[in-house]
């Protein structure tokens, strides 16, 4: 059983703009958004609206890519059901699975509800995280829990 949604939107990757440190844009005009969700909109089961929220997250926060994943807090586990990429950013092809024990931030956002910016630059930020984040070619991570 899986308890709820979570994203990871990912940027700053090896292949786009490293330089640039800017943060995920928080302003959007309601005609973006509304583009945005379209994806979401003319789903047909739950696969097709997490792809269509990875969609939208990518586009809303012009990011490199975004993961969703669903949380299934009685194994203690995260499964990834959708993503989103820009190419040429490139993220894993087969759905995986993460032991949340091993990430203590996505515990924390997942506990909180609050969300949380992760960098390789940061080195408070937990190894196992940054790990994660240099594996798939990435800077920087925000993530969410979506309750």
């Amino acid at each position: 059983m899986h308890d709820q949604a979570f994203v990871l939107v990912t940027g700053d990757s090896e292949y786009g703009a490293k330089g640039d440190k800017k943060p995920f844009p928080r302003e959007r005009r309601m005609s973006d958004l509304a583009h945005d969700l379209g994806a979401m909109q003319e789903a047909t089961d739950l696969p097709d609206l997490y792809a269509g929220l990875a969609r939208a997250v990518v586009g809303a926060l012009r990011a490199d890519a975004c993961l969703v994943s669903l949380v299934d807090e009685s194994s203690g586990v995260l499964k990834d059901v959708a993503a989103s990429v820009v190419p040429p950013a490139r993220l894993n092809v087969v759905a995986e699975e993460h032991v949340l024990s091993e990430f203590p931030m996505t515990q924390q956002v997942i506990d909180t509800g609050m969300h949380v910016e992760i960098s390789l630059g940061d080195e408070t930020a937990d190894e196992n995280e940054r790990r994660f984040l240099r594996e798939l070619g990435m800077g920087r991570v925000l993530i969410s829990a979506l309750k």
